[in-house]
């Protein structure tokens, strides 16, 4: 949270992620063969705005702004992230992101930025090569949504979270362990 800002304010940034996750929901659901009714899947674009004007937002059609307020970009969230939490300086934190998306993605930059060639007993082959510091964190990002995912269904389902909770104890400490 940060300090110092008054609740509208707060209000209008957490409007701004509604209406942006109502967007994202949109476009997700345009891929269904069947008809839907959009709002079976999210809120819609249109009840965020009428929700924040309702308050007396600012929250005008085709702006992903509610009364100036607008959720940063994910690369700026999660660099943002890293440059605090994690050994990153600015610059490597920037890279976090997109290098996880081009992995994911299965996109070229993604996969090939950690491979340089080498010459080996006289041929060229690939061999991974990237700054240990961005593996830990494109890694940790990962296991820090998986974690938070997985704490989030069993508290909402209300399933003994016993075991998976000795789990994260055991892999903290192996991570723990590794990192020194």
């Amino acid at each position: 949270m940060e300090p110092g800002i008054g609740p509208r304010c707060r209000v209008a940034r957490i409007t701004s992620e509604r209406l942006r996750s109502a967007l994202e929901a949109a476009k997700a659901i345009i891929h269904l063969k069947v008809p839907v009714n959009p709002a079976d899947y999210s809120e819609t674009e249109n009840q965020v705005r009428d929700y924040a004007t309702g308050l007396g937002l600012a929250a005008a059609s085709g702006d992903p702004r509610i009364d100036g307020q607008v959720r940063p970009n994910s690369t700026d969230l999660i660099s943002l992230l890293f440059a605090t939490e994690t050994e990153l300086d600015r610059s490597q934190a920037r890279m976090v992101y997109p290098v996880y998306s081009g992995v994911a993605h299965g996109l070229l930059y993604g996969v090939m930025q950690f491979l340089r060639p080498e010459q080996i007993d006289g041929e060229m082959r690939l061999t991974w090569r990237t700054d240990p510091h961005i593996t830990d964190a494109v890694v940790s990002y990962t296991l820090a949504v998986v974690i938070a995912a997985m704490d989030r269904v069993l508290a909402v389902m209300g399933w003994d979270a016993t075991n998976w909770d000795a789990w994260k104890s055991d892999l903290s400490e192996l991570f723990t362990t590794l990192s020194t």
